[in-house]
Order: structure tokens, then sequence, then C-alpha cells
């Protein structure tokens, strides 16, 4: 028997992306992402990726500091593998006639292209997203579905 908690095979997440423009006056776009929710051990292997280029920066940084050869950075997860092991939909982009832009792997990879660093800000929102704080009376307050405990 399988347990159910919600048959959405996604959800959505709020991000938000810095450009630079005027001094002390950045520009901030705020949107939304819809990430596929993993299985344990997708997200695992995600996990075990992403701590390997951590590790790998970390030696980076450790040989800078001694003055040492610094390691060359292969990284083992690319933000752009991250996305496309997670990311199904966006909201808050807008087509150049002012339209919603509709979500697609080759709309990603030019907006991506066309502001560096987009990428980066979309794994972040998902990594944020991941683990919500366990507080059940704000959870409760903002669910749109009834607690099944009571």
């Amino acid at each position: 028997m399988s347990v159910i908690l919600t048959k959405n095979p996604a959800y959505w997440a709020d991000g938000f992306f810095v450009i630079p423009d005027q001094p002390g006056r950045p520009i901030v776009i705020d949107f939304r992402l819809r990430f596929k929710r993993l299985k344990k051990a997708e997200a695992d292997e995600l996990d075990r990726r992403i701590r390997i280029n951590s590790e790998r920066h970390q030696a980076q940084l450790r040989a800078i500091v001694a003055g040492e050869p610094v390691p060359e950075m292969v990284p083992e997860i690319t933000d752009k593998e991250v996305l496309d092991a997670v990311l199904v939909d966006w909201e808050g982009f807008n087509a150049e006639d002012g339209t919603a832009a509709m979500y697609t792997v080759a709309a990603r990879a030019q907006l991506c292209d066309d502001y560096p660093g987009m990428e980066a800000a979309m794994v972040r929102a998902w990594l944020e997203s991941r683990h919500p704080a366990q507080q059940r009376e704000a959870a409760t307050k903002n669910s749109v579905v009834p607690s099944g405990t009571t």
C-alpha cells in the first residue's frame, strides 16, 4: 500500500534576482518557480553532487588562504543540470510583447544567457524551498488543504 499525502507532483516557490542599476539602487526581479517533488533517492543524488561541488570550492579557498597552488574546479553538477532535474514551470517573466513568458527549456536558456547569475538565483530558490520550517501555526494558517488530523 502506498501512502499519498498530495497528488501534486510539483510545488511553487518564490525567487528573486538582483540586477545592478544605479549605485545603491539595484533592480530586484521577483518570480515564482515550480519545482518537481523528488523522491528520496533523487534528492539524495542531487545533494551528493552539490556537496562535491561545495567540497571542491572549499579546497580552492583553503589553497588560496595557504598560498598553495589552487586546484582546478571541475563541477560535479552545474546549475543548469540542477534546474534540468527540478524546474518545471515559472511565473513572473514577460516576453518582449509584454505577455507572460511561457516556460520552456529554450526560454530558460535564453533568459540565463541574457542575465548571468539567473541560474544560480533559480537554484537558490529551489534549495531554500526544499525544507520549509516545520512551524505548524504558520503553515496551517497559510495552508489551502485542511489538516488530515482534525
